[in-house]
C-alpha cells in the first residue's frame, strides 16, 4: 500500500482548500442567519454540508502528521466519518418531513451530502484493512465532500433569497422614486421662507431710516 506520506502535497492543498471553503460558508450563511434559522431544512443542510467540510479537513490534516500509520489514520477518519454521518442523517429526517410543498427535488439534495459519506466509510475501512485503495478513496472523498458542500451551499443560499421575495426591491424602487418629491417640497417650502425674510429685512431698514432722519434733521 502507498505510503501516507507520499500523499502530503496533496493534503496540504485540500486542507487549505476545505479550511477556506468552509469559512466562506459560514459567513455567507451569518449574513442571512435570521431567514436561514427560520427554515428547519436550510439549517440542517448547511450544517451537514460544513460538517462534510470539517471530515475532508481532518482527515487532510490527519495525513499530514509525521509518521502516521494507515490503521490509526483509517480509525481517524471512520469516528470523524460517523460524525459526519449524523448531520447528515439529521438533515435528511428534516428535509423529507418538511411539509413545505415547495420543497422539490428531495431525494437529491438528501442524496447529494451522504457522496462524501460513503466516500469516507469505504476509505476507513480499507485504510483499517491495510487494502492499497483507501489512501486513493480518502482523496476522491475529499473531493467529492468540497463538490457537494458547494452544490449544498448555493441551492440553500438561492432558496434563501426565493423565500425573501421582491419585497426589498420594491421598496428601494419606491424610495428612489419619492425622493425627488421630497427634494422638490424642500426647495418649495425654502422659496418662501428665503422672500418672507427679505421682506422683513427691507421693512426694519425702512423702520431704522425713519429714525434716523429726524435726529439728522435736529443736529443741523
Amino acid at each position: 500500500m502507498d505510503d501516507v506520506g507520499a500523499w502530503s502535497d496533496f493534503n496540504v492543498a485540500m486542507a487549505g482548500a476545505t479550511a477556506a471553503l468552509a469559512g466562506l460558508v459560514i459567513v455567507a450563511a451569518s449574513v442571512n442567519i435570521s431567514r436561514i434559522v427560520g427554515t428547519a431544512t436550510l439549517t440542517s443542510r448547511l450544517a451537514a454540508a460544513i460538517a462534510a467540510l470539517l471530515l475532508a479537513l481532518v482527515a487532510s490534516g490527519t495525513g499530514l502528521i509525521p509518521d502516521v500509520n494507515t490503521t490509526a489514520y483509517g480509525i481517524v477518519v471512520l469516528v470523524c466519518t460517523l460524525a459526519a454521518a449524523w448531520f447528515q442523517v439529521h438533515a435528511t429526517r428534516v428535509i423529507f418531513r418538511d411539509p413545505e410543498p415547495g420543497q422539490h427535488a428531495r431525494g437529491a439534495k438528501a442524496a447529494v451530502g451522504f457522496l462524501p459519506i460513503l466516500a469516507y466509510l469505504a476509505a476507513g475501512v480499507a485504510l483499517m484493512g491495510g487494502h492499497p485503495s483507501g489512501l486513493v478513496l480518502a482523496a476522491m472523498g475529499c473531493l467529492i465532500a468540497i463538490v457537494s458542500a458547494v452544490l449544498i451551499s448555493w441551492i440553500a443560499f438561492v432558496e434563501v433569497l426565493r423565500q425573501a421575495g421582491p419585497a426589498p426591491a420594491a421598496a428601494r424602487a419606491r424610495q428612489f422614486s419619492q425622493s425627488p418629491k421630497m427634494s422638490t417640497t424642500c426647495s418649495m417650502s425654502v422659496k418662501p421662507c428665503s422672500a418672507a425674510t427679505r421682506c422683513v429685512h427691507s421693512s426694519t431698514s425702512v423702520a431704522e431710516s425713519s429714525r434716523v432722519s429726524p435726529q439728522l434733521r435736529q443736529m443741523r
